[in-house]
């Protein structure tokens, strides 16, 4: 690289312990540098040579250049194959908040609407996305047993509609007049929907970092669960519902930072489970059935259990589990960088204030990753050492990340 490079500016960065967490979201992608490579990357200001560069960290180190020559060049290398860097003034740099795009564009509502008159429901809120579903009689039946349980309509917000009409090739289904789709099953098409509505709730948030993750109330707090899809986080959340601690939500969180220490909320919606985990629950608080055809596209839906008042709860911990067939409960501590590293990879949305959030998340929070075989029986040990987490939490003596784990 004989160019001289420059730091891109559409960039987040704050530090964590010894180093600098720097997350890039337009390819979401989050890298921890060390202080070399940070100070190395801040000096990249589109006027200095890897020369000129070497220099300066030669002087700062008190080294004689040939001798930090060969590090400069390879913290530049990496800088340059993660994208972090470039050898010209980046085009239009984004700023501001990194936000998924809009699916859809929304059309004034008219031809996709029109047709006889179906059912709807009544208005359903998740986060700020607010919206009615209008279809045939048993359609419209099985959004209301699902979405009877999100948060209850503000009625300052505006209300979208999702319109499910027959077709020819199956089910043909509109959002505010738009049309998306002319060949749907009812189950895909139910499916779909939840997942529209999920992506426009987290593109609705302005006060905090919403996070791909369950979260589930114990006592006056609640426990974090950030992983990705198939990781066994929903029927974790739904184990811990059936021992009596509340789901808020086994999708999407948003964590922010409040006088007091961070606080947490769901963005309520029923918990969807694969038929496969059906037998672990029996016929408990089900809300749709697996066979169903409505629900024929591999789901079946539960209720995540009572509403709670109260707003948004402290954080007392943050597990992250990863199902295993097979395997024995275990527990590992994760350490205050890296559980960083790893919450910013499960962030829907991020900004800077969002970033500073997770990282005082990860600096004043036991973190743990926690793999099983058995939902129920990891239910359980979080539910055991939960008291032990919100003391260690507290304690001032205690730092976060070397706090053990109890071992089954």
């Amino acid at each position: 690289m004989n160019r001289r490079p420059r730091l891109r500016t559409d960039l987040l960065a704050a530090p964590i312990e010894d180093q600098v967490l720097v997350v890039d979201g337009v390819s979401h992608r989050s890298h921890l540098l060390s202080p070399l490579a940070w100070f190395v990357a801040q000096a990249c200001d589109g006027s200095r040579r890897p020369s000129e560069l070497t220099g300066l960290v030669a002087g700062e180190a008190g080294t004689s250049p040939a001798g930090t020559a060969t590090a400069v060049a390879a913290v530049l290398e990496e800088l340059r194959s993660a994208s972090l860097v470039t050898v010209e003034p980046p085009a239009d740099a984004a700023t501001g908040p990194t936000r998924s795009p809009s699916l859809i564009g929304v059309a004034p509502r008219g031809r996709a609407d029109r047709g006889p008159t179906l059912p709807q429901t009544r208005a359903y809120r998740m986060a700020a996305w607010q919206f009615r579903v209008v279809g045939p009689r048993d359609f419209v039946g099985a959004a209301r047993a699902v979405l009877g349980v999100c948060d209850r309509p503000a009625p300052s917000l505006p209300v979208h509609r999702y319109v499910v009409r027959p077709g020819r090739c199956g089910l043909r289904v509109s959002i505010d007049g738009c049309p998306v789709s002319h060949a749907m099953t009812a189950g895909d098409a139910l499916a779909w929907m939840l997942w529209h509505a999920n992506h426009q709730a987290a593109n609705s948030v302005s006060d905090g970092c919403v996070m791909h993750a369950a979260v589930v109330a114990i006592g006056a707090g609640c426990v974090l669960m950030p992983a990705i899809s198939g990781s066994g986080k929903s029927t974790l959340a739904a184990a811990m519902s059936g021992r009596g601690h509340p789901c808020l939500s086994d999708e999407l969180a948003v964590v922010s930072r409040r006088p007091g220490g961070i606080r947490v909320r769901g963005v309520r919606r029923a918990i969807a489970l694969e038929p496969s985990s059906r037998e672990l629950f029996g016929e408990t608080a089900v809300l749709l059935e697996a066979d169903d055809p409505v629900a024929g596209h591999g789901a079946w839906y539960r209720d995540p259990g009572p509403r709670l008042g109260g707003g948004a709860r402290r954080l007392t911990a943050v597990v992250m589990p990863s199902y295993r067939p097979g395997s024995s409960l275990s527990w590992r501590t994760v350490g205050p960088a890296r559980a960083a590293l790893d919450l910013t990879r499960h962030a829907v949305q991020l900004t800077q204030a969002g970033l500073e959030s997770l990282v005082e998340v990860a600096t004043t929070v036991p973190a743990l990753e926690l793999v099983h075989g058995d939902a129920h029986a990891a239910a359980q040990a979080i539910e055991d050492d939960h008291q032990e987490w919100c003391s260690a939490a507290q304690a001032d003596s205690v730092p976060v990340g070397s706090v053990e784990a109890r071992r089954p």
